[in-house]
């Protein structure tokens, strides 16, 4: 166990996925600042309810430690910091601290069958799945992804997935959630099927505007 400064948002950070992030509250301000001088870590949750300025929002309880890996302090006084997920922590108990960030006390939230042969044969199903996915994408944007790199590593193919995933945040923070490794992979596998029947339906029936159709908002 121990305590962190936690940082409510409405963006769900997996281990090994770089967040920027533009700071200009006080109270994160003063996180920053104690993350820096202490080189230690506050933690990403995702909101539940409420909004990400001013107090009161309510968070779920998993979430992933961030490290700052590059800070720019900008002549009116806010930040603009580079983070990286390393850990996903489950939170027990939450307190407001004198400068109204929160803090939480936290414990690390590792996967279960971590080393399983299951977890292994499960992500030798996923890749040529997630393969097939990023080629739709690749062809909808017109534009070119390397394929060459994706991770073998169970844990690691299971996090890369859940980033490049294009999912609502409430499916993306029930990824995080899953204890099993396993059934993370299981799971992401029906996600990708899923998704890749969605894109090759509307790539195979784009929409049809006719003279007078605003298909966006002008603003």
């Amino acid at each position: 166990m121990r305590e962190i400064p936690l940082f409510p948002l409405h963006t769900v950070l997996f281990p090994g996925m770089l967040l920027p992030l533009h700071i200009f509250e006080p109270r994160y301000k003063q996180m920053v600042h104690r993350c820096v001088t202490g080189q230690e870590p506050f933690g990403v949750v995702l909101i539940e309810e409420g909004s990400e300025v001013g107090p009161g929002a309510k968070i779920f309880d998993i979430g992933t430690m961030a490290y700052i890996t590059q800070l720019d302090q900008q002549d009116d006084g806010r930040i603009n910091i580079a983070t990286v997920g390393v850990d996903r922590f489950k939170i027990h108990t939450t307190t407001a601290d004198k400068q109204a960030y929160l803090m939480g006390e936290v414990e690390l939230y590792p996967f279960e069958q971590m080393d399983s042969p299951s977890a292994v044969s499960e992500a030798v199903r996923l890749e040529p799945a997630l393969r097939d996915y990023l080629q739709v994408i690749a062809k909808i944007g017109e534009i070119e992804i390397l394929l060459d790199n994706i991770p073998s590593e169970p844990d690691q193919l299971a996090f890369l997935t859940a980033i490049v995933l294009q999912a609502p945040m409430p499916d993306k923070q029930g990824l995080l959630s899953i204890p099993s490794l396993p059934e993370l992979l299981r799971q992401e596998r029906a996600l990708l099927a899923r998704e890749i029947e969605i894109l090759k339906m509307i790539t195979a029936n784009p929409p049809q505007w006719v003279d007078g159709d605003v298909p966006f908002s002008p603003n």
